[in-house]
C-alpha cells in the first residue's frame, strides 16, 4: 500500500498523467471527429447549395464519410479505454483491424470526392472559357444602335 507522497508510489504519478492524457485526448478526438463531420456534412454554403438541392449537391459519398468520422472517432475513443488486449488478443486484431478498414474507406471516398472536385472545376473552367469566347452582345447592340 502506497502512501500519498509521490517518492513512496512512483507509479501512481505516471497513472495519474496517463489517465489525464487519456481523457484529453479522448475528448480532443470525439470534438474533431464530431466538427469534421459536421463540416463534411454541408457546413459552407456552397456545398449546402448544391447542383442536385441536396447536401453535398450530387456526393451522396458525403453523409457516409461523415457518418464513418463519427464512428471510427468514438471507436478510437473505447480502444483508447480497451487498450489491453492481453485478455482476448483475437477480439482486440479484430476491434482494430475494423478500424483500420473503416479509415481506408475513408481514405477511398476522399479520393472520390477530390477527383469529383477536380472534374467539377475542370467543367467550370471550360463553361468560363467558352463565355470568355462568345462575342458580347452588349458590344454588338452598342455598335449596331449608334
Amino acid at each position: 500500500m502506497c502512501s500519498s507522497w509521490a517518492f513512496d508510489c512512483p507509479d501512481e504519478g505516471v497513472y495519474a498523467i496517463s489517465g489525464m492524457f487519456q481523457f484529453i485526448l479522448s475528448v480532443l478526438i470525439l470534438g474533431f471527429g464530431a466538427v469534421f463531420a459536421w463540416f463534411y456534412l454541408g457546413a459552407s454554403r456552397s456545398v449546402r447549395r448544391g447542383s442536385r438541392g441536396t447536401i453535398g449537391g450530387g456526393r451522396p459519398w458525403r453523409r457516409l464519410g461523415a457518418g464513418i468520422v463519427l464512428v471510427v472517432a468514438v471507436m478510437f475513443v473505447v480502444g483508447l479505454y480497451w487498450s489491453d488486449g492481453s485478455h482476448s488478443p483475437r477480439a482486440f486484431a479484430a476491434y482494430w483491424l475494423i478500424m483500420l478498414l473503416m479509415v481506408g474507406w475513408l481514405c477511398v471516398l476522399a479520393a472520390k470526392d477530390v477527383l469529383y472536385t477536380r472534374r467539377m472545376i475542370a467543367s467550370w473552367r471550360d463553361a468560363k472559357t467558352d463565355l470568355d469566347a462568345a462575342p458580347d452582345h452588349d458590344e454588338e447592340a452598342s455598335a449596331g444602335g449608334g
